[in-house]
């Protein structure tokens, strides 16, 4: 298991709110940068597909809401095939 591997199933097994900084971590390993930023709202882009949607997280004191990370989870399930 790499360790990439590792960071998405210990993402998906904590199911409340998470670090901003593990968001973004986990929002790399799926494909997606950071954009761009307006307030409190950061805005996430699928590299190398302009045909994706973009995703809006927002960050109030360092921390992620539980919907969002359940959001994620989501999409790292449908992206492994739900494997983790």
């Amino acid at each position: 298991m790499t360790n990439e591997e590792k960071r998405l199933e210990k993402f998906c097994n904590t199911g409340a709110e998470a670090a901003f900084r593990e968001v973004i971590q986990v929002m790399e390993i799926l494909g997606y940068r950071i954009i761009r930023m307006r307030g409190s709202h950061f805005i996430f882009e699928k590299i190398g597909d302009s045909k994706a949607r973009n995703i809006t997280i927002p960050v109030h004191c360092n921390k992620v809401k539980k919907k969002y990370v359940k959001d994620i989870i989501k999409m790292i399930k449908q992206t492994n095939d739900g494997k983790i």
